[in-house]
């Protein structure tokens, strides 16, 4: 590679190599090479820090010392965080109630073998 190829550590975020941090820097280094500054604006600089300090738990001292608005950063935390356990809580309820459909894409498919199954199911619904 060649050295201009490599994406210089800019003091936005902390020096750690994470996938959370890892794409917005590669991000602001891109918008910076294509002189395209004014696009910084949109990246949410806080937000994107909450989501590395949920994934690593034990960096949130150096997290709070790139933040820009402590408010912002909770609130952001908080709610990835319960985004996250609701993700969790549907998929487990989806797996434990589901013994016989799926749910994928918003719509509930069923596990059917053959069209003696599938005529009965049929009726059972146009009921």
């Amino acid at each position: 590679m060649r050295q201009e190829d490599f994406v210089n550590w800019e003091g936005t975020f902390p020096p750690y190599w994470t996938s959370t941090l890892v794409w917005p820097i590669s991000i602001i280094s891109a918008l910076r090479k294509i002189n395209k500054q004014d696009m910084l604006l949109f990246l949410d600089i806080d937000k994107v820090l909450s989501i590395f300090y949920y994934f690593n738990r034990e960096y949130k001292s150096i997290a709070l010392q790139y933040v820009q608005s402590k408010n912002k950063f909770y609130c952001h935390f908080c709610l990835f965080y319960l985004k996250s356990l609701m993700n969790a809580i549907i998929d487990k309820s989806i797996r434990v109630f589901s013994g016989n459909c799926r749910f994928q894409g918003g719509r509930i498919f069923f596990k059917i073998k053959d069209i003696q199954e599938a005529e009965e199911l049929f009726n059972k619904l146009d009921e």
